[in-house]
């Protein structure tokens, strides 16, 4: 009759085989606890270089030089305008405190000269060298004192142009036809102005208008029914 081996016999071999998977097991726990280490020094580094672009990028925006292009005009407008601003010239920076804001490429895409950059507003005439800035899309201007400045033709080639408010005194003339040409406005401001005449009809031709506003001026004459196909139109 087959005998059975004493239990005393097999032990030594279970013992064996449950150090050893204990061994693996922490072998297992080392290699994910490292691999969470890793994961975690990955997560640590992506989250540093977040922060480092959103630190670097204002900076960025504002150290953009002005394009080659778009100095001659610049230095028109302000011998025009018998002012000085220090960095509109060539090599210049693209400067929110001198009134430009440019894309990445240096083309100025927005304009605001108010008594904040000239304090002692910007006196007529109108330079016809604002027709070169074809990139762009905010252009407002206070045109404050000096001669009369009516808004020249050359503006309509400002056809990317979204917001376009001029006010001051100087303002002066009757509403050029080359607005109806600016058929990206959405906002169009002309506020104390000694602008003459009455409001044109060709001012339906901006269907992508959403303010209008004209009050203390010197317009005459009502408000023309085709004002009333501007659907999109939230303020008047």
């Amino acid at each position: 009759m087959a005998r059975w081996p004493p239990l005393f016999a097999v032990q030594p071999f279970s013992r064996a085989r449950r150090q050893g998977s204990a061994h693996s097991r922490s072998v297992v726990r080392k290699r994910a606890e490292s691999r969470r280490g890793r994961n975690l020094l990955s997560e640590s580094s992506v989250g540093l270089l977040l922060a480092s672009l959103l630190v670097l990028r204002p900076y960025s925006a504002f150290a953009v030089l002005i394009d080659s292009s778009q100095v001659p005009p610049l230095l028109e407008m302000q011998a025009g305008w018998g002012v000085s601003l220090s960095e509109w010239r060539a090599d210049g920076n693209c400067d929110v405190a001198t009134g430009l804001v440019c894309d990445e490429g240096g083309f100025v895409t927005s304009m605001t000269l108010t008594s904040q950059q000239v304090p002692s507003g910007l006196p007529g005439p109108f330079p016809t060298a604002i027709g070169s800035l074809t990139h762009l899309t905010e252009l407002a201007l206070d045109l404050s004192t000096g001669g009369a400045a009516s808004i020249p033709d050359s503006i309509s080639s400002l056809r990317r142009l979204a917001a376009l408010h001029l006010s001051g005194a100087a303002l002066a003339g009757s509403m050029p036809s080359a607005i109806a040409q600016l058929t990206a406005l959405a906002s169009l401001s002309l506020l104390d102005s000694n602008m003459t005449g009455s409001v044109p009809a060709f001012l339906s031709a901006l269907t992508q208008l959403t303010e209008l506003a004209l009050y203390n001026g010197a317009f005459t004459g009502v408000i023309p029914d085709t004002i009333a196909s501007l659907t999109a139109l939230q303020r008047l």
